[in-house]
């Protein structure tokens, strides 16, 4: 058996458990999950830069986080 069918076999129960949970559940998780990748990335843009002295220039670098997300 491979490595990766082995893989498989262990956590397939936690995918089948996964699938059990109905729909509109799921579809909260994955938007949850959606909106965490996004405050992620608007924390690693400002973390670069700690201080803003005025809010057009975290608009502008949030903005541009924004659009390379959409790529």
């Amino acid at each position: 058996m491979s490595a990766c069918s082995k893989e498989l076999r262990d956590k397939l129960g936690a995918l089948i458990a996964f699938f059990h949970i109905p729909l509109e559940i799921r579809r909260v998780m994955y938007t949850t999950n959606i909106i965490e990748s996004v405050n992620s990335k608007f924390r690693k843009v400002i973390a670069g830069r700690r201080y803003f002295p005025q809010k057009n220039p975290l608009l502008k670098c949030l903005y541009m986080a924004t659009m390379e997300l959409e790529r």
